[in-house]
């Protein structure tokens, strides 16, 4: 079991992590028409040469003799590779395949994942929350997050603050499903027992406990008898964050994709932001483009408050030990 707190920078969390986890892809066929998105469990191959025959959209072309050295008179030829495997498939991808007579191809099984809201003061969003009481909005980001990655959210509830209510319904979610996310409950204090929980769903369990990031350090990442399971804090941003750092890769790497679809653009920074030694700060920003020159506006706000990143277009990226960054300077900024 992991020491309490003994926290990783995320890039060494995320690679114990994986270190435990099988690379394992789980392929089944669809119908082309239905691929959007998917990504490909193998190389597709063309079936026939195309064109078919003869043809040209012109009625000729004048070309310079050694232009023409190594020019094939057919594209794809017959067997070859048109699409490789590990690709999420794009409008063009799928008219590609039509092109060529591919009505259905082998793509990674989608895995689905159990998200699990905790807490005796976690409500139902349809239901009024009283004092000291919160509405359930985790469940629906994060489920958001990992419908968007490419994963099934599976949502099991809220469970109350018992040990062996949790156990229960844990047990049950991580049976049914491919992966399991615990939505608060990751911190130390007497009440948090998300730790015990997850070291009794399969083996290794709890690998890291305590990440070097702001905002999310009391998180839990663990793999149970080959399964991932993420303990997520409660709080809404970061939950959310953690999300993205740790949930999203995951999913990533189960559907065999080659190259992560997140998108990271550069801008320069609208004013100075503080950071400690020691961890890796992700901040809330709005993009702004402003006589030719993109620029990120922070966002601030609290964790618990998910409207910072309603108005946020990505976060900004601090590395360890930046000692916070400047007015000016250019940053990566992590988009949505």
């Amino acid at each position: 079991m992991a020491e309490f707190f003994n926290v990783l920078p995320p890039a060494l969390a995320l690679a114990e992590l994986f270190k435990h986890l099988p690379a394992s892809v789980h392929p089944e066929s669809i119908l082309t028409v239905d691929a959007l998105d998917r990504v490909t469990a193998e190389p597709v191959r063309s079936p026939a040469a195309l064109p078919a025959f003869p043809r040209s959209t012109m009625d000729g072309y004048a070309v310079r003799a050694q232009d023409t050295f190594g020019a094939s008179a057919t594209l794809p030829a017959s067997g070859a590779t048109v699409i490789e495997a590990g690709r999420r498939l794009r409008p063009q991808d799928l008219g590609g395949l039509m092109a060529l007579g591919i009505t259905s191809v082998m793509v990674a099984r989608r895995p689905t994942f159990a998200i699990l809201a905790t807490g005796d003061e976690v409500v139902p969003p349809e239901s009024h929350a009283g004092p000291g009481q919160i509405r359930d909005i985790n469940s629906y980001s994060v489920g958001g997050l990992v419908q968007r990655a490419g994963g099934l959210p599976v949502r099991y509830g809220i469970a109350p603050d018992n040990f062996n209510t949790l156990i229960t319904t844990s047990t049950k979610a991580l049976s049914e499903c491919d992966g399991l996310i615990l939505s608060a409950g990751s911190s130390v204090s007497v009440r948090d027992m998300t730790g015990d929980v997850i070291n009794r769903l399969g083996k290794p369990g709890v690998l890291v406990h305590g990440v070097a990031v702001k905002p999310g350090k009391p998180t839990l990442l663990a793999v149970c008898d080959g399964k991932p399971v993420f303990g997520l804090p409660g709080n809404p941003v970061s939950a959310l964050v953690i999300a993205e750092l740790f949930v999203k890769p995951t999913i990533e790497r189960m559907l065999g994709l080659r190259e992560s679809l997140t998108r990271r653009v550069r801008a320069k920074l609208t004013r100075n932001i503080a950071s400690e030694a020691g961890r890796e700060d992700y901040v809330p920003a709005r993009l702004v483009e402003r006589d030719g020159e993109m620029l990120a506006e922070p966002v601030f706000g609290k964790s618990n408050l998910i409207f910072t990143l309603i108005r946020a277009d990505g976060i900004i990226h601090i590395p360890l030990n930046a000692n916070g960054v400047s007015e000016g300077e250019m940053v990566e900024v992590r988009l949505f």
